[in-house]
């Protein structure tokens, strides 16, 4: 027992570590109830400790047990000081504790005296109190040396500080280095903690708000190792000071509300209500605020409990009284506050400080009207807070002095509120504060724009938009000021960063970092692409990440993310994206439509990033009156220099503000002539900067020309093995004299010239400091130390450009102020210096997530091949493909292949690199490549696969005949020593002539590409060998086609255990069985690819199997299931921006079309088709096949005649003989029969019938029967061709047609009885598969006045693709959320989309949806 009690004492009392302790203290109770020393323990160090009720009861219980047990005097003692401390910290009064402590001065024993000290002194920690406060701290500092116990002197040390700070005394600063210093010997958790708060309220006093943020989740940490059970509280405390100086309090509104309704708040904390209050107000809330406001007020505010935080829960009323407009409120706290005008409105022990208090007072005469009040009150406010050290609380309190200027108006009032403002803008210079809205001059335009749009979202209408400028012209600042003004907002943001462009999701990643807790709320496929696309997954066998996989999960974490708040996405310099994250953001936001969602992007123009479709906000120059006012700020008194500034710069704010501060004070007023302003002009800024070395588009690569210094594989260069005199200056020379340039140069290398001057003003080691800073664009502290230290440079040598202004520095990372600073600075340099840099660096990044920074820059290091370095960029390529970055992969594999020594290795690798460039669309540059590794591959294998490639981008370009020559020239030389290879490069070349429609040299192709696969056809690795063979012989109507196809299912769909990834056969084999009627097998196959894509999230297996499955579809009667597979289709393609993949879509959304009725649709889109492909044969039939039936149907049969008999002298031209490839012939008969065309019409039916004796096709026999009686004109061959569907596989459109075609043979011979019985049965099939074109015919021919039946109605046309996509798949069943993963839309948007639907079919409800549409989406009986 005895032991645990002094562990348990040694625990609380020398090391503060609040946890451990009660769970020692707890086990002593427990083993000896009633005991005093334990009762003591479990109360802890400080009054309250923030238990609840029920804690703070039993405690209660337990001491006042302690107590009866009559223990030794100094226990009894103590154990009274406790009771009496809870009770008055409870009650508000201090007395029965005073008296406890008079009581243990007369006793003498030094640890009650001590312990009644500090328990009488947390009683008193309201401002009333300080004298007494003061004097019970200095005598705990006399009694703690003879208690035997560190932690009494520690207390009075933090006590005394904690004095200090609340009196706003000056030598608080030096008391708490003085505190620090005895924790470093030692540390004391709790105590240490509440050093750790004050040291960030003096962080947020230095206006180091991103410091201080940093800092106050690291004092949380240590709290929470502490064991202090108001952890939260505090930094809640922290962060609401911290956000009341950026403007961004609103953020805190759920933060706010779990702290004021925490079961552990004291009873005399008032403040997280303030706060609550503040924030609710700021966002509009103002009846949640007036009721919070209520609460706090209660009797009156005179009634609050003055503790600790009463000065801060005071000014939080009178924030809210300001924007409520509460006059009385307001000075009802007023006049509370008014004894204690010269304090710092301080929280606590100290852990956040808002300022003086005079401020307080004048924004309450603000709201009340007294205006004289309110500028004497800030003014004293700014004085106050000025010689409290706190820079955001003057910056503050000198807005509103100005703001209260403004309002009062008397003579020269507007003069010193433009000083006031003027003084603000230099203030605010460097510090982490919202800019105030008074500070942003002439942007009034596109604020207004930014906030409608924000408005916009706040409604539930998502919008994206592009804010577009150069350099320095403000984006960043119009940022900055919506991320302020947008109230009840969830605010995320990113930057772009140029040394980042090459790693994949990097700037996604850091966007999306808030949201990652709601990754549990996605589907599960799409929680794991983003998972993998940001490296949070150490599963290296997980497929690569597809990255319109990762465009669907982002969309559905920003929907979720908007789904309790609007949700706002800032993404800076998105010039700098890295590709992969850019496509993700814009293949969300472009799908976003009803979430509360704003996406701004900023961007330079004219530097590659595009946003097809989103508005833009340009940002210009300011104009002379908003340049001139800014001038003033920056101390330009002359009109006349103000002009030539203005002219110099353009009206670039950040180019006025830099030359603005190289002038003189005397140039600044026009009184000394100088050519400061025209060497600017010029381009030398009137700096001494030396003219930067001609900028390259990429950085320092072996080649032609460049160094060639010897380096061993693995060297390092520039990096001295042992310290070293540091030469002066370490980067390039600076000239001492400049010659102006013959022309000016663009702003935006003056802007740069001029932060040079900053530059050269450092001495060598810190211009070499700064280099390391640009050559990692951003960096950890650690990192940069390290890379420093490499270089034999102190990490210290940054601080002259941190107090320059140069660099900013926030406790995570450290950044340039712009980047144009650093461009600057890195071009500045000599390549060598540049190389040594990265060199340093490269040795810097150390841990394996650091492996992909150190493989780019050690390449930057190198001037020469190596293989080390080449094989590590190999390996991020690998990285950069497992989380979906294919540029970044691509990019990589080039760079290898720069680094790489042997040719035949290093052309593989841009072999490599040109597929993966393929895949991200960048097909010129890949074809550049492939000439490079075709000249230095001299294998077989090598050449065959780069070749292959060659002729895959060719087919791309639908220009494949040469580079397919080449194929089968290569083939012919070398086949033989890689015949499997040989026969997949040559399978490939077979697109040259399907493109030409050349089934002759299709064949040929094919049949030797089968005899290099071997004796086993199909191959089972090679199945397309086979496959495309088939294909060919069914063109050419040869028997062996078709046997070939069967034979091929088994392998494409595989058997049930293990099956076969989807990669395209299944679908290309489907098309050929569609042909010969086999549609069950196709459809299972098509089936097999399109659902192993959409597990595998293959967006371009996808888009190439949709279409073919939609013709399938619609060749069997699922016209509305042809629809959505042809609209979803042409989507994917779209995305994929790949032209032939488009064309061939459109051309399948065309011909659903065309059978739809929807002629206009058909007609746009088998025009862009034939505009993408021209010279596509295969395209061009589809294309005029589409037109034909459209015109067909509309009863131009001479328009029919011409676009069908064009699609079948394509045809015929190229040797198809199969009519199921692209069945036009019974089309065009038909259209030569109406067109008086029966010669023409014979010849087509004698090739249909040649065509059925040749391939024994029951559907095709049909439809040519029904050909055969339309020039028979006798009802036999009517008859003959209606029992011929009986035999056939189910072709409802086509029975259909040919009832259509009997019923008008029997109008004309006037049966009208049979007629109706045909007509009738016609549009029924018609009206069930869904084909409205023919449908209409069929109503026609009934009776003109027939009014239109079935399920797709009048209404149903006029919905848009999007709203019927939806509509079909809700029909069939599907929930909102299956709608949206599988189109790739948020669930909100879908739902919006079905209220369009809804309102559009005049229904209510989606079984009154599924009853309408049910026989669309059916398949036929």
């Amino acid at each position: 027992m005895d032991s645990v009690l002094a562990r348990a004492v040694a625990t609380l009392h020398d090391d503060g570590d609040l946890r451990a302790a009660r769970v020692l203290f707890e086990q002593a109770w427990q083993e000896s109830p009633g005991d005093p020393q334990a009762a003591l323990g479990l109360a802890g160090l400080w009054v309250h400790e923030h238990r609840d009720a029920a804690a703070a009861a039993l405690l209660e219980l337990r001491l006042t047990q302690a107590l009866a047990a009559d223990p030794p005097g100094p226990l009894r003692t103590r154990l009274r000081a406790r009771l009496a401390a809870e009770a008055g910290y409870r009650d508000g009064s201090p007395d029965a504790v005073l008296a406890v402590v008079e009581e243990a001065r007369a006793g003498g024993d030094p640890v009650a005296l001590a312990e009644a000290l500090s328990l009488a002194h947390h009683c008193l920690l309201g401002p009333a109190q300080a004298g007494l406060r003061h004097r019970l701290a200095r005598e705990l500092l006399g009694v703690a040396a003879g208690t035997g116990r560190r932690g009494d002197l520690l207390m009075g040390m933090l006590w005394h500080t904690a004095d200090l700070f609340l009196a706003g005394d000056l030598l608080a600063e030096r008391r708490l280095a003085a505190l620090t210093d005895a924790l470093a010997e030692r540390d004391h958790l709790a105590v240490g903690y509440v050093a750790a708060a004050m040291r960030v309220m003096l962080s947020i006093r230095a206006g180091r708000l991103d410091h201080a943020e940093w800092l106050a989740a690291g004092c949380a940490d240590r709290g929470r190792q502490a064991g202090d059970e108001d952890t939260d509280g505090w930094h809640g405390g922290q962060l609401m000071a911290i956000r009341w100086f950026q403007g961004r309090i609103t953020e805190l509104l759920p933060m706010f509300d779990d702290l004021a309704h925490a079961a552990t708040l004291s009873v005399v904390d008032r403040s997280p209500l303030a706060g609550l209050a503040v924030a609710a107000a700021a966002a509009g809330d103002r009846a949640r605020a007036a009721a919070v406001l209520a609460r706090i007020r209660g009797a009156g505010l005179a009634h609050l409990p003055t503790g600790s935080s009463w000065l801060v829960t005071l000014y939080g009323v009178v924030e809210a009284a300001h924007l409520l407009g509460d006059a009385g409120l307001a000075a009802e706290a007023a006049a509370l506050l008014a004894p204690h005008a010269r304090l710092p409105m301080t929280a606590s022990l100290g852990i956040a400080c808002f300022g003086a208090a005079e401020h307080a007072l004048g924004v309450a005469a603000l709201t009340t009207g007294d205006l004289d009040a309110a500028v004497a009150h800030f003014r004293a406010a700014v004085r106050d807070n000025q010689t409290l050290g706190h820079r955001p609380a003057a910056l503050h309190s000198r807005r509103r002095l100005a703001e209260a200027l403004q309002r009062r108006d008397q003579p020269g009032d507007a003069e010193a509120a433009r000083h006031e403002l003027d003084t603000a803008g230099v203030e605010a210079a460097g510090l982490d504060v919202a800019a105030g809205a008074e500070e942003i001059v002439g942007r009034d335009a596109e604020r207004a724009r930014l906030l409608h749009l924000a408005a916009d979202a706040r409604e539930g209408h998502s919008r994206a938009v592009v804010v577009s400028g150069a350099p320095g012209i403000g984006k960043t600042t119009l940022l900055d000021d919506l991320a302020t003004a947008a109230h009840g907002f969830r605010v995320v943001r990113a930057a772009g960063v140029e040394f980042e462009a090459d790693l994949p999701f990097a700037a996604l990643a850091a966007l999306t970092r808030p949201l990652l807790p709601l990754l549990e709320q996605l589907p599960a496929a799409q929680a794991a692409a983003l998972r993998g696309a940001f490296g949070l997954t150490d599963d290296l066998a997980a497929a690569p990440v597809e990255r319109f996989a990762v465009g669907a999960a982002t969309l559905s974490l920003l929907a979720a993310a908007a789904d309790d708040r609007p949700l706002l996405c800032l993404v800076d310099d998105a010039h700098w994206l890295d590709r992969a994250s850019a496509e993700a953001l814009l293949f969300a936001t472009r799908r976003l439509l009803a979430e509360p969602v704003l996406v701004v992007f900023a961007t330079r123009p004219g530097t590659g990033f595009a946003a097809p479709g989103t508005s833009t906000v340009d940002v210009g120059g300011l104009d002379g009156a908003a340049g001139a006012a800014l001038l003033r700020r920056c101390g330009i008194g002359s009109a006349a220099v103000a002009e030539r500034l203005l002219a110099a710069t353009e009206g670039n704010p950040l180019a006025l503000r830099e030359l603005a501060g190289a002038l003189t004070g005397e140039q600044r007023a026009g009184r000394s002539q100088t050519g400061a302003v025209s060497k600017w002009m010029a381009g030398s800024g009137g700096l001494n900067a030396s003219p930067r070395p001609a900028r390259r588009a990429a950085p320092d690569r072996p080649g032609p020309g460049a160094e060639t210094t010897p380096v061993t594989p693995g060297h390092n260069p520039g990096i001295p093995a042992r310290p070293q005199p540091t030469p002066e200056p370490r980067l390039a020379p600076t000239p001492t004299s400049i010659q102006p340039l013959a022309e000016p140069l663009p702003t935006t290398d003056r802007i740069e010239r001029a932060f040079t001057d900053r530059v050269a003003a450092l001495t060598g080691d810190e211009q070499a400091a700064l280099l390391v800073c640009a050559a990692a664009g951003t960096g950890t502290p650690a990192l940069l130390a390290r890379a420093l230290t490499a270089l034999w440079l102190s990490p210290s040598a940054l601080d002259p450009a941190i107090r320059a202004g140069l660099l900013l520095e926030d406790g995570e990372t450290v950044r340039f102020r712009h980047p144009l600073v650093r461009s600057a600075v890195y071009h500045r340099a000599l390549p060598a210096q540049r190389r040594a840099a990265h060199a340093a660096l490269a040795g810097a990044c150390v841990t394996a997530d650091d492996a992909d920074r150190r493989a780019w820059h050690l390449s930057l290091s190198l001037v020469g091949p190596d293989d080390a370095v080449a094989d590590a960029l190999d390996q991020t390529a690998g990285r950069a493909r497992r989380r979906g970055g294919l540029v970044a992969e691509a990019t990589a594999l080039e760079r290898a292949a720069a680094f790489t020594v042997a040719p035949e290795p290093r052309g593989e690798r841009l072999a490599r690199a040109a597929h993966t460039w393929t895949s991200a669309g960048a097909v010129e540059h890949a074809d550049a490549l492939l000439d490079d590794a075709l000249r230095l591959v001299t294998g077989a294998r090598g050449r065959l696969r780069a070749l292959a490639q060659r002729g895959y981008l060719a087919m791309l370009r639908d220009d494949p005949d040469d580079a397919l020559a080449a194929i089968v020239a290569e083939v012919d030389r070398c086949g033989e020593e890689e015949p499997l290879q040989a026969a997949r490069s040559l399978s490939l070349a077979v697109n040259g002539p399907m493109r030409r429609l050349d089934v002759e040299g299709m064949l040929r192709i094919c049949t030797r590409a089968a005899e290099l696969a071997g004796d086993v056809v199909p191959h089972p690795d090679l199945p397309k060998i086979a496959i495309r063979l088939a294909h060919a012989a069914v063109l050419a109507a040869r028997p062996e086609g078709a046997l070939l196809a069967r034979r091929s299912v088994a392998v494409c769909l595989g058997d049930v255990a293990t099956g076969r990834d989807a990669d395209g056969a299944a679908a290309e084999l489907g098309d050929v069985l569609h042909w010969i009627e086999e549609h069950d097998t196709a459809g299972r196959l098509f089936d097999h690819d399109v659902d192993g894509a959409r597990r595998l999230d293959d967006v371009s297996l996808l888009a190439y199997t949709l279409p073919l499955r939609a013709r399938l579809r619609l060749r069997t009667g699922r016209v509305a299931a042809a629809y959505a597979d042809a609209l979803e289709g042409v989507e994917l393609a779209e995305t994929m921006g790949l032209a032939v993949n488009t064309a061939e879509a459109y051309t399948a959304l065309a011909q659903v079309e065309a059978v739809l009725g929807r002629h206009d649709g058909c007609a746009a889109h088998a025009a862009a088709a034939l505009g993408l492909a021209s010279g596509h044969l295969g395209v061009e039939v589809y294309a005029r096949s589409a037109l034909g039936v459209a015109a067909l149907t509309a009863g131009r049969h001479d328009d029919a005649v011409a676009e069908l008999g064009r699609a079948d002298d394509l045809l015929r031209a190229g040797g198809v003989v199969e009519p199921a490839f692209v069945p036009v012939a019974a089309d065009l008969a038909e259209a030569l029969v109406k067109t008086g065309q029966t010669r023409a019409a014979h010849t087509v039916a004698d090739r249909l019938a040649a065509a059925v004796t040749a391939t024994g096709l029951a559907g095709l026999g049909a439809t040519t029967a029904r050909v055969r009686a339309l020039l028979a004109d006798d009802g036999a061959a009517y008859e003959t061709a209606v029992a011929a569907f009986t035999a056939a596989v189910p072709l409802p459109v086509e029975l259909g047609r040919t009832h259509l075609a009997y019923g008008q043979w029997l109008r004309r011979t006037r049966r009208r009885g049979p007629a109706r019985e045909h007509l009738t049965e016609a549009l029924n099939l018609f009206t069930a598969a869904g084909a409205d074109a023919f449908a209409e015919l069929a109503r026609a021919e009934l009776a003109p006045s027939s009014t239109r039946t079935g399920p797709a109605g009048s209404a149903v046309e006029h919905l848009t693709p999007h709203e019927w996509r939806i509509a079909y798949a809700a029909a069939e069943g599907r929930t909102s959320r299956e709608i949206a993963d599988r189109i790739v839309l948020s669930v909100r948007t879908v739902d919006y989309h079905l209220g369009n639907v809804y309102r559009k079919l005049g229904i209510r409800s989606r079984r009154e949806l599924i009853a309408l549409l049910h026989g669309v989406t059916q398949p036929p009986p």
